[in-house]
């Protein structure tokens, strides 16, 4: 029998001003950095908002192939129980 450990890991994505993301202008360049990792393959990213729309954290939900990715809702919605988010914006890249 296999037992597994679940564990959460936090990285620093950025450290300057907070920035509000209450405009789809400004989630795209929020997630330019992200996209810019794999320009090849489409993905799928999530980024948790508190209240005032302060991004709290991205998590990129599925990397998929050049021509599509599968999501599941589950993963959507467990990243932003486990983040404590009041909202959440899902953005797909899809490469060329």
């Amino acid at each position: 029998m296999r037992v597994y450990e679940a564990k959460i890991v936090y990285s620093l994505v950025s450290l300057g001003e907070e920035v509000r993301l209450d405009r789809p202008e400004m989630v795209a360049d929020y997630l330019r950095s992200a996209f810019d990792e794999c320009p090849m393959q489409e993905a799928f990213y999530c980024v948790y908002l508190d209240r005032k729309n302060h991004p709290i954290g991205r998590h990129l939900v599925t990397l998929g192939t050049a021509t599509s990715t599968l999501v599941a809702p589950r993963e959507v919605f467990r990243g932003a129980i486990l983040a404590g988010a009041t909202a959440l914006v899902g953005r797909v890249r899809r490469p060329g």
